[in-house]
């Protein structure tokens, strides 16, 4: 098992742990999809580094989100960060 160091974010500064999670190997694809992962379409992924209005009209798109559901999961990521010790 691997161990992690997780630094919580605000309300909770100051605040860490350790915690044990087994070591996961993860192989991309469906297991009820002979061609997975392999596909000729095209996607459109959110960039790592957009601006808010960005981020907004891309969850707007794809998911109907509006700029509250966005900011909250967007938020519920940044809760925290995880380092390996």
């Amino acid at each position: 098992m691997a161990s992690y160091h997780v630094f919580v974010s605000p309300p909770f500064f100051g605040a860490s742990c350790v915690i044990q999670l087994p070591e996961i190997v993860f192989t991309p694809g469906r297991v009820d999809c002979p061609t997975s992962p392999e596909t000729s379409e095209d996607y459109e992924f959110p960039h790592f580094n957009m601006e808010s209005a960005e981020l907004f009209d891309y969850f707007d798109r794809h998911f109907d989100f509006d700029p509250v559901e966005t900011t909250s999961l967007m938020g519920a990521h940044g809760m925290g960060q995880m380092t390996k010790v």
